[in-house]
């Protein structure tokens, strides 16, 4: 299966927007503008005013000497101390969660499942959002609409991961894949 870079380098359009862009950097490159602007760049940079320039960009800024500075970083540093505590912490607690070894485990699934687990998402938000809309009474059409439009899209993708066998051939199918794999 070609990647989706590999689709739009093979596109006709992408190919005559590089030919012209080639084509611009081949006269840029032969020409008196380059040559000139080069010459002008080389006495710039032996010049004083380069000079007086490069010494105030690459100076040290003052605020490094301050007191202010120095107090915000050392709470900074005790929060990276801190969090760097919890994170050794959770890391050993989680290290035996079955919870954390399904998220790698849904982490390194195919795009199939992945695009299934989308759909069921979207299809139990769908739900959900109805049922809340009905108990605090905001049913509107435009709610509605909208919820109706999130769980289609949820049983489309629900389906696209089922049939995948018969739409094996759809280029549309194949952009999609690779857009989920993309993602992931």
């Amino acid at each position: 299966m070609k990647s989706l870079v590999v689709i739009f380098k093979e596109s006709f359009v992408i190919s005559a927007l590089m030919s012209i862009v080639k084509a611009f950097d081949a006269a840029y490159n032969n020409s008196r503008l380059k040559k000139n602007m080069t010459g002008i760049a080389v006495c710039f940079k032996n010049s004083v005013i380069y000079g007086i320039l490069s010494k105030y960009g690459n100076k040290k800024p003052y605020y490094r000497y301050s007191f202010v500075y120095r107090i915000i970083m050392s709470i900074a540093a005790l929060f990276d101390r801190l969090f760097g505590w919890i994170n050794s912490f959770m890391s050993g607690w989680l290290s035996g969660s079955r919870a954390a070894e399904d998220t790698v485990k849904v982490y390194n699934a195919s795009a199939e499942s992945k695009l299934m687990g989308f759909g069921i998402l979207f299809m139990s938000i769908a739900a959900g959002s109805i049922i809340a809309l009905m108990y605090a009474g905001g049913m509107s059409a435009v709610n509605v609409i909208m919820c109706i439009a999130v769980f289609v899209l949820g049983l489309l993708c629900v389906v696209i991961s089922l049939c995948k066998g018969a739409l094996k051939g759809s280029a549309v199918l194949r952009l999609f894949a690779e857009f989920i794999d993309l993602i992931r």
